[in-house]
């Protein structure tokens, strides 16, 4: 059946040769069951000519490119919003014990208001192995977090020696202390952790507030032991915001510009489809304050919009759906 709909078609280098080999692994049904407004969905499993394929919702746009084409640092709000989205579905997917591995802004696709996880590696990567769990998403997570701030990586490495040696430049060097395991797998691996002192994260991110560096910190922890949870790390300050809300309003989806710095800016002019709606509301108001005014009851107009427009107080955090990323 077609419903013109475009998708994503992600095709595996692996051959089967027979459905039953395809249906029976266990990755696609994990994939299958990861239904979550914050996680990419899959909608198909096509085997044709030995090729297996996932057919994913499609998505026009990565959190990279977002970055890539921005042309100054994004707002707290906006990174307080993407994390906060990304972890929701970070912490769906720990609950059922399955894990990403693989982090990145590339994986977080974005379509206005929405952020989805994506690219999973499936199934080579979404694994129930027990030696890759929820702490690996989270340190990745406060690597991205950092990135969003600065525009650039935490810990650009270039290779895996390299990769641990910008990590202890950033964390300092780690001892038998603030991570046990780690040391001792050095050891075994005849890997010696180059020496450097822990920098402080406020110095190198310098347009964070105190309590979204709180929350990176805790995320980078060396032991993975002491990281938070993807749900803990959500009631985290960071995300404890509380400002006025529209509610009732219409979806009005905005045209994509040619200019994302543009389209990203917090205050952006309305446009004439809102401003009819607004002049609209405000004709409903007047009308509502009339008819009162005959009861014999007054209300200011004023009070009247704020009361029909506005649900003061919400955590803005409690509702990712009604939050534009764009603007």
């Amino acid at each position: 059946m077609k419903t013109g709909e475009i998708v994503a078609i992600k095709k595996m280098k692996k051959k089967y040769y027979k459905w039953d080999a395809c249906v029976s692994l266990r990755e696609i049904h994990s994939l299958m069951k990861l239904s979550h407004p914050n996680i990419v969905q899959l909608y198909e499993v096509i085997l044709d000519k030995s090729v297996l394929h996932f057919v994913f919702e499609y998505l026009d746009m990565n959190v990279y490119q977002l970055m890539k084409e921005r042309k100054k640092l994004f707002p707290e709000h906006l990174i307080r919003n993407i994390m906060f989205q990304t972890l929701q579905g970070l912490a769906y997917m720990h609950k059922y014990n399955y894990f990403h591995r693989d982090l990145k802004p590339e994986n977080l696709l974005c379509y206005y208001q929405t952020i989805k996880i994506a690219d999973f590696g499936a199934p080579e990567i979404l694994l129930r192995a027990p030696n890759y769990n929820a702490p690996i998403d989270i340190f990745a997570m406060g690597a991205i977090m950092a990135e969003l701030f600065t525009m650039r990586p935490l810990f650009p490495g270039q290779s895996e020696a390299d990769q641990m040696t910008q990590i202890c430049k950033v964390l300092g060097t780690p001892t038998r202390i603030n991570w046990p395991d780690g040391f001792k797998l050095a050891q075994q691996l005849g890997f010696k952790f180059p020496s450097f002192m822990p920098q402080n994260l406020s110095s190198i991110i310098q347009n964070a507030s105190e309590d979204a560096i709180e929350l990176i910190q805790a995320m980078l922890n060396y032991d993975p032991s002491k990281r938070p949870t993807a749900a803990e790390c959500l009631q985290f300050k960071f995300f404890q915001v509380r400002v006025p809300i529209p509610i009732n309003a219409p979806d009005f989806e905005e045209q994509k510009s040619s200019n994302l710095d543009d389209e990203l800016e917090i205050q952006q002019k309305p446009s004439q489809e809102q401003k009819q709606f607004q002049s609209k509301v405000r004709q409903q108001l007047l009308n509502q304050e009339n008819n009162l005014s005959q009861q014999g009851r007054k209300i200011s107009s004023l009070q009247m919009m704020k009361r029909s427009r506005y649900k003061p107080g919400v955590n803005t955090a409690l509702k990712p759906q009604q939050i534009n990323i764009e603007q």
